[in-house]
Order: structure tokens, then sequence, then C-alpha cells
């Protein structure tokens, strides 16, 4: 992705704007997250707000010293990877952090996850990735922020065209299966114009949308409010669950016994059409 394309991307989960290194702390935290998840990119040089480009004045010095503050600073270290490149007559610096290290927070479950063969090696999977992407001359990999969720998008190297199937023939005039075209009397049918009915997508609060983009699966009422962030249930059933049920955006699982304590709530049919249509927005 070259740095015209970059910058014209949202601030998230895999990229970050700097103005400069004045506030080393929070840079560093940011690399620490970006190399323990999928990896990202810093750009300094441009304003975080209105991702203006500001420019930095001495490249070279800012450089080393951010390859310092990542080398000596970050523990398990990490290896930097600092380009400098030229936007609108400025000068950038970006860090691409595509290299993390796993810390195992709880080494008895590692430990018997690894003798099961549930997962081959600690901390391997997004570099592998990476690498195999690389090594297959795929293109880079799109990593976007969707809410509360992070989708992977990964690209073929060769596109795929798909032909559409030929249509059918069935006993057509002038062929070996249809009478002869004299044989052929001239049939008037009335023109009949179909009956369309648009296909209507319901307006959408922020409230339900939210709860929407998080709710993955069958969830309990208790754990949407805790991904919501949330306390007031009275707040939460007014103003999120019983609207989205009565839109038909969610739907019980157990709706025979709504007091039931293995009640869960799931994404309807019409509630996963809404967040496509939002992806989509977003898209475009």
């Amino acid at each position: 992705m070259n740095i015209e394309t970059l910058i014209m991307q949202p601030e998230g989960k895999t990229l970050e704007f700097k103005r400069n290194l004045s506030s080393s702390r929070n840079l560093l935290k940011t690399l620490v997250a970006f190399a323990n998840t999928a990896g990202g990119k810093v750009v300094i040089g441009v304003e975080d707000k209105d991702r203006s480009p500001v420019g930095v004045t001495h490249p070279l010095d800012e450089e080393e010293r951010l390859c310092s503050l990542i080398a000596d600073t970050i523990s398990p270290r990490l290896v930097p990877n600092v380009e400098i490149v030229t936007f609108e007559n400025k000068t950038l610096l970006v860090e691409d952090m595509r290299r993390g290290v796993s810390k195992i927070r709880n080494h008895v479950i590692a430990r018997i996850f690894r003798e099961l063969n549930l997962m081959e090696q600690w901390g391997s999977g997004i570099p592998r990735i990476l690498h195999e992407a690389a090594k297959l001359g795929l293109p880079d990999l799109q990593v976007e922020e969707i809410g509360m969720r992070v989708r992977v998008t990964v690209r073929l190297a060769d596109q795929i065209n798909v032909q559409a199937p030929s249509p059918e023939v069935k006993d057509q005039p002038g062929t070996r299966l249809g009478p002869g075209r004299d044989q052929v009397k001239k049939v008037v049918t009335p023109e009949v114009t179909p009956e369309v009915t648009p296909e209507v997508t319901p307006e959408v609060t922020p409230e339900v949308m939210k709860m929407l983009l998080i709710i993955v699966g069958d969830m309990t009422r208790g754990e949407i409010m805790k991904m919501l962030g949330l306390k007031d249930e009275k707040h939460f059933r007014e103003n999120y669950q019983q609207v989205a049920v009565k839109m038909g955006l969610i739907e019980m699982t157990i709706p025979d016994k709504p007091r039931s304590s293995k009640q869960r709530y799931r994404l309807t049919a019409l509630g996963k059409e809404v967040l496509r249509k939002a992806d989509q927005g977003k898209e475009s």
C-alpha cells in the first residue's frame, strides 16, 4: 500500500498517525499492541485529527531515535522497520510493525494445548501467515476494524473469472428439437409488467447498531451488556434489547421461555443483512 492510499485510511487497530516523537510512551504502547496482534503501521509527521502532512524536520535523526526507542525499550526485543517516504513535499517516517512475540499468561493451559497438538508453536501464527503470503506473491493482507471486530482479507494472486452457465435450449423453432419455422403460428402474448417491491432496510439507532456489531453467535444479556460497557439493565432493555427484538434484528434462542436462565440472543437474517449493508456503505 503506497503512502497516498495509507494516509486516506482511517485510524484503527492496524494504523495510527503521529505528529512527532514527543509522546514516545504512547507510541511504544501502540507498537507493542501492533506486535501482539496482526501488526500495523505508524506514520510519523501527520496530524492525527485531519491527517494533513506536517513532515519531519530531521528525518535521519528521528529515524535513528525511533529505532533506538524500539530496540532498547521494548522487551522481548523487536526489530525496527522504519521507512522514510515523501508525500506532498513533506518527509514522513513509516514504522511497519509486522512481527510480534506472544507472552504466555497461563503456562498450564499453554502447555496442555501444545501437548494436545491444538497449537503448533507459541506466537507463530501471524508471522507465518505474513511469511507465506509474501512467499506466494500475494498482495498485502487487508486488516480492517469493523466495530469491535477485526476482518482480515487475503486476496488471491491471480484473478479467477467465473463464467455464467449457458442457457438451456428447449424445443426452439428451427432446431432439431423444435418445429420448423414454417410450422410456427404467431402467438400474441399480452405484455406483463412485473410488480417490483423495493428492498427495505429498517433504520437502526446508533445504540442498536453498536449492539449488532458485538453480537457473535449466541450471547447472554449479561455478556452483551459487558461488551457494550453498560451496567443499567433498564437502560439496556429499553434502548437496546427490546428495540432490536421488535425490529426483528435479534431473536431469543428460547422464545417460549423469555425469563429462562439459559436464554441467549442472536442475530436474525435481517440483523445480518443490516450489518452487511453497513459494511458496504463503509467500503463505498
